[in-house]
């Protein structure tokens, strides 16, 4: 029986936060992809979601 192998791939995160201690940005790190969170005004519901991909590239958000 034939087996691969897989590396784990090495990668560093960058997270930001706003004043409230919610989470903003997450950066997958070597600007391969950032994941960007925007709230409703007062309060604590996500209003968008955006996945930058790799630098250059259109932003999507859903």
């Amino acid at each position: 029986m034939a087996r691969r192998v897989y590396t784990a791939p090495v990668v560093t995160t960058d997270s930001s936060y706003d004043n409230l201690g919610r989470i903003t940005a997450v950066d997958a790190g070597t600007s391969r992809s950032k994941f960007r969170t925007t709230y409703v005004s007062n309060e604590h519901n996500i209003d968008r979601q955006y996945l930058d991909s790799l630098t250059g590239s259109l932003y999507k958000f859903f």
